[in-house]
């Protein structure tokens, strides 16, 4: 059997336990490593805030035009039904529904590249997104814009309100919408 002989390091004392200057430079890298992995930590955490939101912006922006086709192109009143929130599906009952569907009908079919203008607001800058959002329809004679305010409250996205504004070739414009009151 081979004997290994353990030397102590030369800070270390006659006793056999390693000096005081020692010991605190192992405390000094240990506080050195957890500050490092603390910064690291931030810094992921930082960054993943930052990309939600901007992929927040980015899926806004998204459900408006994919709203706003399936209202123009698809003409499908079921979106609406669907996307509506609570207060919303109060302000806007079926028939303001049907009678968007069937403006937006009579002006036949929109251009395929549909335009989404608007900023998405966010509670503390990360969370709880909403926006007034415009998604701009090109017709034959017309521009149509749908005006919608949007938000994230749960999973989902919702429309919180919508309006239809058109002007006519040599008229004047036109707005549907309902008051902000119910009768």
């Amino acid at each position: 059997m081979l004997r290994t002989s353990t030397r102590l390091p030369a800070a270390a004392t006659a006793s056999g336990f390693p000096s005081r200057s020692l010991r605190r430079s192992c405390v000094r890298g240990q506080a050195a490593l957890l500050s490092l992995v603390v910064l690291a930590v931030l810094v992921a955490l930082g960054w993943w805030l930052v990309s939600t939101r901007a992929a927040r912006e980015k899926e806004a922006k998204t459900f408006v035009r994919d709203v706003a086709r399936q209202l123009a192109v698809d003409l499908d009143r079921k979106v609406l039904d669907v996307r509506l929130g609570r207060e919303a599906q109060v302000r806007y009952p079926p028939s303001f529904r049907d009678r968007l569907i069937e403006k937006l009908r009579a002006f036949g079919h929109p251009a395929e590249e549909i335009e989404v203008k608007g900023d998405v607001a966010f509670t503390s800058y990360f969370f709880q997104p909403s926006g007034l959002l415009r998604a701009v329809l090109a017709y034959p004679q017309t521009h149509v814009y749908l005006d919608m305010t949007i938000s994230h409250p749960q999973m989902w996205w919702q429309i919180d309100s919508i309006m239809a504004i058109w002007e006519p070739v040599g008229g004047e414009r036109q707005q549907q919408a309902v008051p902000d009151t119910p009768p």
